[in-house]
């Protein structure tokens, strides 16, 4: 028999379970977890505000639960598991714990999520055109725009260039005052270049209208 049950929000007779914001630190339920662990023989899954895969591993070696539950960490990457699994974790996209995601199902729209622009619509980018042909094409600026043309570009089949006059790519993730969201905002925009395909050229400290004159980029 399998039994399920989620804390709640003591004296909250509306809320029936904590959805945290991105201010609550990583893990931060488990002690839930390793007291309800202690009082019953049936396997515990802790979902704990998890975002990195080391988290769910400490957790884990811990023994604060059997298993750990990851929710909001695969609609910000749905590939969270097998690149964990594959040693990939440094191009994992973290959710940021904006909670854009349960606004957007609170108003009765289908899901977004802020760090995933193709969340909620699969279908619209499963089976892009490849008509780029080996084509060059520019991409003019390396924040998370530029980046995600970069990506869908290179899908269909054109060879990109993409410039930016910083010494990295990230754009606005690299700026802003730091607070925890923007702390992960940071980590996302330091991870940027790894989750940038290999065959797309990048061309940093670079700007004015002279660039692209090497180039000849499509028209």
């Amino acid at each position: 028999m399998c039994s399920r049950r989620s804390c709640t929000i003591p004296g909250s007779p509306e809320v029936c379970a904590c959805i945290e914001p991105g201010t609550y630190e990583q893990g931060w339920k488990r002690y839930m977890a390793a007291e309800i662990k202690k009082h019953v023989n049936i396997p515990i899954i802790a979902v704990c505000n998890i975002k990195e895969p080391y988290v769910a591993e400490q957790i884990l070696v811990e023994g604060c639960c059997d298993f750990v539950g990851v929710a909001r960490g695969h609609l910000a990457d749905p590939e969270w598991c097998n690149k964990a699994q594959a040693g990939k974790a440094q191009t994992i996209r973290i959710c940021i714990g904006c909670l854009s995601c349960f606004q957007e199902i609170e108003s009765q729209r289908h899901v977004k999520c802020a760090v995933n622009p193709k969340r909620g619509r699969e279908r619209e980018f499963e089976n892009p055109k490849h008509n780029g042909q080996g084509r060059t094409i520019v991409v003019v600026g390396g924040g998370p725009a530029g980046i995600e043309a970069a990506l869908l570009l290179d899908r269909r089949g054109f060879h990109v260039v993409i410039f930016d006059p910083a010494k990295r790519l990230g754009g606005t993730l690299k700026a802003g005052h730091r607070t925890t969201i923007v702390d992960m905002l940071h980590e996302i925009g330091q991870g940027v270049p790894i989750m940038v395909l290999i065959d797309i050229k990048r061309r940093l400290s670079e700007y004015g209208p002279a660039i692209c004159s090497d180039i000849r980029p499509c028209r």
